[in-house]
């Protein structure tokens, strides 16, 4: 036979419910400081050529396509660095990585336009300073290498 509701059960039930309800721990989500950030920053300025007080010399053509068909794909070829989709090489071009998530056809593709894209820079470049190509694509996946992760490149 059950034993019928009463109100020493009543009774018990809110005291119990008001014991734990003060045992409840208080959060506290502040902090006695700010919170500081540490911020680096690296700014390089590059100047193209021997100016001598003449005006800068234009763009061609071509290196302004090139410039705004890379500005168009920044993003996308930033998201697919820090997925792992490509890295960028010691000789200043992408390279595509095997990677879960992203499609293998699309990344090889926009690699390859980066790095067309990437060729005619360097190539207008090299003829500019009078240098070898190699030399230019160096000096790119050097600082290219430094600004993707963060760390200066290895010494050979």
């Amino acid at each position: 036979m059950k034993t019928p509701f009463t109100i020493h059960h009543l009774l018990s039930f809110i005291l119990y419910s008001l014991v734990f309800a003060g045992c409840a721990p208080t959060v506290h989500i502040n902090t006695p400081e700010p919170l500081k950030v540490d911020i680096s920053m690296k700014v390089d300025v590059y100047q193209r050529g021997d100016l001598g007080g003449a005006a800068a010399r234009k763009l061609s053509e071509d290196e302004s396509k090139a410039l705004r068909r890379r500005d168009d794909r920044s993003g996308e070829i930033w998201a697919m660095k820090n997925d792992g989709a490509v890295i960028e090489g010691k000789n200043g071009y992408l390279e595509a990585q095997t990677k879960s998530g992203w499609d293998p056809t699309h990344v090889n593709k926009l690699a390859a336009e980066e790095n067309s894209d990437r060729r005619i820079l360097y190539e207008f470049e090299a003829k500019e300073s009078a240098r070898p190509v190699a030399v230019i694509e160096e000096e790119a996946g050097k600082r290219l290498r430094q600004q993707a992760y963060g760390r200066k490149p290895e010494a050979k």
